[in-house]
């Protein structure tokens, strides 16, 4: 005899099943396998919610069933028109792990004014169909997108309107999809605007937009953009767009494609004109004119990967100089301390042509004047003088291999050499419109010399 059970019964319902405005229901699913004689197994379902309902957060889901995983993804599907106070002032929280996420019309996140809202994408897909999703619309807005997610909205504003809007897109890896497509169906392009109001240059909006990118060993996420980028610069004194980066992580020194535009890029992030130095980027440089000339770009150093920011913090300063002179004393030779590429790091990449001494006088013009910083400048300020003696005599004759402590010889020893060293430049300039004045003080150092020399 075959005895062929029943499917089990499906079955869900809302209590209540009518809610206001922030109001809450529970959602509840019933399986119903009573008339079998054998337990079901291999069940799977997914659910998508009608409306502009969200998942609360906490989601609160539990289940009665053995065995499975139960998965209540923060999302919704719908025409979402605020998120965080649509109305009122409100703050709003989504997690979405995974699945599709559908929205017809747009998505704010910090719709009003006071409000906040918060979106925090670690997988799966978010489609905005027909206007914008805007992160920071009249109050706060902070989107965060990071692994293989996907969003593909048809325009995207980052502090888009008034009231002092904050909004934030942080990017994180390389392995996420952003791309900003239009109206399809109307064939309409889609645009990026990042403090600004559209297009709108004479009636700027006054909230602020930042786009950050964190990228992995490998890379960044770009953004592409099937139509215009409009960038507020800040120049009005209403709003801004701003870029940060963090490359801590990457590997290498290449050009690092951030956004692809198709059609227009007008303006440019506050603090960051063309061929501006990055912070945090490894040294790279900004391009507004990359790829097809209008994609925005970080330069990479080109053929000698090593420009001397060691720690890719975006400065040239003690920590790197330092670092430099560690290794020139250590003898480790390093290739990523050989600033000149000649394969030896030596006292040549610290002062000679193309060393760190001139490297990073350049990048400091307002202390150099863009010229080489001299030695015997132990504090970097372009100055040669009574203060970087200081520095010498307080670690004179001890192990120390720091140019900002001292040894300019990089021999990793704090002596007469780095004293000589010093007094060839004293009372000089990187800039050379600021000479110092040496007053009396050249008397001061030659009475007090003979002390120090007779103690080696």
């Amino acid at each position: 005899t075959l005895t062929v059970d029943p499917q089990p019964g499906f079955s869900k319902s809302f209590v209540p099943s009518v809610i206001g405005i922030g109001g809450t229901s529970t959602l509840s699913f019933l399986i119903d396998n009573t008339a079998a004689t054998s337990a079901a197994t291999g069940l799977d379902f997914t659910d998508n919610l009608p409306g502009p309902v969200a998942v609360s957060t906490p989601a609160n889901a539990s289940t009665t069933c053995s065995g499975g995983t139960l998965t209540a993804f923060q999302g919704f599907v719908g025409d979402a028109e605020g998120f965080g106070g649509d109305g009122v002032p409100g703050t709003g929280i989504v997690n979405q792990t995974g699945g599709d996420v559908q929205i017809q019309d747009w998505l704010a996140l910090g719709r009003q004014t006071d409000s906040s809202g918060t979106y925090n994408m670690s997988g799966g897909t978010l489609t905005i169909g027909i206007d914008y999703l805007t992160v920071g619309e009249n109050g706060d807005g902070l989107f965060e997108i990071s692994n293989n997610s996907a969003v593909t909205t048809a325009n995207l504003g980052i502090g888009r309107f008034g009231g002092g809007a904050d909004g934030r897109l942080t990017i994180i890896g390389d392995d996420a999809t952003v791309a900003v497509t239009g109206d399809t169906g109307l064939g309409l392009p889609g645009n990026l605007n990042i403090g600004r109001n559209d297009q709108d240059a004479f009636n700027p909006t006054d909230a602020t937009g930042t786009l950050e990118f964190v990228a992995s060993a490998s890379g960044v996420s770009p953004i592409t953009v099937d139509g215009d980028v409009w960038l507020n610069d800040g120049s009005t004194g209403l709003g801004a767009a701003n870029l940060e980066v963090d490359f801590s992580a990457l590997t290498g020194t290449g050009d690092v494609l951030l956004v692809d535009v198709t059609g227009v890029l007008d303006g440019e992030f506050v603090g960051l004109a063309e061929g501006a130095v990055v912070p945090n980027s490894g040294g790279r440089t900004l391009t507004y004119a990359g790829g097809d000339g209008n994609d925005i770009y970080l330069i990479g150093s080109g053929g000698n990967p090593v420009n001397g920011d060691f720690n890719t913090d975006g400065a040239w300063d003690c920590a790197d100089v330092n670092a430099l002179v560690a290794e020139i004393a250590g003898g480790s030779n390093d290739a990523a301390f050989d600033l000149n590429g000649d394969g030896v790091v030596d006292v040549a990449d610290l002062t000679g042509a193309g060393g760190w001494l001139e490297v990073g006088g350049e990048n400091n013009p307002a202390d150099t004047g863009g010229n080489a910083f001299l030695v015997g400048d132990a504090n970097l300020d372009g100055v040669v003088d009574v203060s970087d003696f200081n520095i010498w005599n307080s670690n004179n004759f001890t192990a120390l291999p720091e140019w900002c402590g001292g040894d300019f010889t990089a021999d990793g020893f704090v002596d007469v050499s780095d004293f000589n060293a010093w007094n060839a430049n004293n009372f000089t300039s990187s800039d050379l419109a600021a000479v110092p004045e040496p007053g009396g003080l050249g008397l001061l150092l030659v009475f007090g010399l003979l002390p120090f020399l007779r103690r080696r």
